[in-house]
């Protein structure tokens, strides 16, 4: 009788962690992006210097989003109730650490989106086009017959994907850290840890991205969706955010918001998910550590 209660209870036990983990994600990341998301929503009412909006991001990050995401990690591979995070302060040092490791693999993308930040924000606008041109002009002998403007977007376009690509692989590299800040192991002794994980585990990790990545196309698609729907077309859909983006200016507030809902609405019941199965190969094969 008490066996078959203990079997039962656990199913209610992963279904409250799983809820809690979403509202406690949301909440968090809602607080964390807000110094960014704010001003764009509210133009008129906040005005908030774009670097200080980053330093507080980066603050943010730092003393809650990082330790609320090891003791996450460290429950999802304990639901028992067994398992206990690190304390608060190798928590902290364990997200700096972590950020560290993957944003060296981010330097070239951060670069391209200051410079973006730069020609659209602070140069002239005249200084955008003649750069584009500059590096249309470059390219040129290669494909004489397309336009240097159109060549200088290409090329910038390429540059950031590829460089997102590289910061993303980078940031992967970084995933069995999550799971391992527990009571016994220091920030630097989990981080040993998992680059031993991380080299053993090369295989079922990638497979785990690559669910990870099909599954986040489908809140990508939604998001594009309810913009394209609300704004008429696709056309017009990407008119908009390259108002939102290079003159602050918001056509439709309701957009943003359904599309921003929408793109929770297919995220976040997916995330234990995908979370999980990192934990269940990190628990796998950190067995077998040394």
């Amino acid at each position: 009788m008490g066996i078959q209660k203990m079997a039962a209870s656990k199913p209610d036990r992963r279904r409250f962690w799983c809820i809690s983990f979403i509202l406690t994600y949301v909440a968090a990341h809602a607080l964390a992006y807000a110094p960014l998301g704010l001003p764009l929503v509210f133009p008129t009412a906040i005005s908030i210097p774009f670097p200080l909006q980053i330093a507080l991001c980066f603050i943010v990050f730092v003393f809650l989003i990082y330790p609320l995401r090891f003791f996450i990690g460290a429950k999802l591979c304990s639901l028992s109730g067994e398992g206990r995070a690190a304390g608060y302060l190798q928590l902290v040092i364990g997200g700096l650490l972590r950020m560290g490791a993957g944003f060296i693999w981010g330097i070239p993308f951060a670069a391209g989106i200051y410079k973006i930040y730069l020609y659209v924000f602070v140069y002239d606008a005249s200084q955008a086009s003649a750069k584009l041109a500059e590096i249309g002009d470059f390219l040129q002998s290669a494909l004489p017959s397309v336009n240097q403007h159109t060549l200088g977007i290409a090329a910038v376009m390429i540059f950031l994907l590829c460089s997102l690509l590289l910061f993303m692989y980078g940031w992967h590299r970084g995933t069995c850290y999550d799971f391992l800040l527990k009571k016994d192991e220091t920030s630097f002794s989990a981080f040993r840890i998992a680059q031993r994980i991380r080299k053993k585990a090369k295989r079922p990790l990638l497979f785990n991205s690559m669910i990870s990545f099909l599954l986040f196309l489908l809140p990508c698609i939604s998001f594009c969706a309810v913009l394209s729907w609300r704004h008429g077309g696709l056309s017009q859909a990407l008119m908009a955010m390259e108002l939102l983006f290079s003159a602050g200016l918001v056509l439709d507030q309701n957009a943003l918001i359904l599309a921003a809902g929408a793109f929770l609405l297919f995220y976040l019941p997916l995330l234990p998910f995908r979370k999980a199965r990192n934990a269940d190969v990190v628990m796998k094969y950190d067995d077998k550590k040394g």
